[in-house]
């Protein structure tokens, strides 16, 4: 019921504010729910339990275990005073902790994608969207992704404050 009333209040516009706060979007029928700090936490959890000394390992780089194409298409988020056409922005900048939140928050609200088919974006969609991609995200996840970010997601004190949501 819940769900359908805020359909039917976003035929009429094209955002609107929850009981939390959060500004909610809606796209093309689909309800877009923000990533939030938690969101962020928990996948920073399911790929790597956020160890800090996480740097690259085949093509991925840092604690959220970022490609080089993901960081191209969040719009090449960088460090302070670093420029993405220099050479290593990208892995000094996935292989920071909040830089790389940045990188999975960009990605996020730039290709939202329902994984589910439930009608809503959420956590669990922007996980397995990070986990397996977009044709794979409704799928199996990789085992100890799964579980580390469930885990995380059921503990309400596990929340790093990224500054993004």
């Amino acid at each position: 019921m819940h769900k359908l009333l805020l359909l039917i209040i976003a035929a009429f516009c094209s955002s609107l504010i929850t009981d939390r706060g959060f500004i909610i979007e809606v796209h093309g029928g689909f309800i877009i729910e923000p990533i939030t700090d938690k969101c962020l936490t928990c996948i920073c959890n399911g790929a790597s339990r956020c160890g800090l000394g996480v740097k690259c390992d085949g093509d991925v780089c840092g604690v959220f275990s970022i490609g080089y194409e993901y960081w191209l298409d969040s719009n090449s988020p960088t460090l302070p005073f670093d420029d993405p056409e220099s050479e290593g922005a990208y892995i000094r900048c996935a292989s920071d902790l909040y830089c790389g939140a940045e990188v999975v928050a960009n990605y996020m609200k730039k290709n939202p994608y329902d994984c589910n088919s439930d009608g809503s974006v959420t956590c669990w969609d922007y996980a397995g969207l990070h986990n397996r991609g977009r044709l794979e995200c409704a799928g199996f996840w990789d085992i100890d992704f799964e579980m580390n970010y469930k885990s995380c997601m059921n503990n309400s004190s596990m929340i790093i404050n990224f500054g993004i949501a």
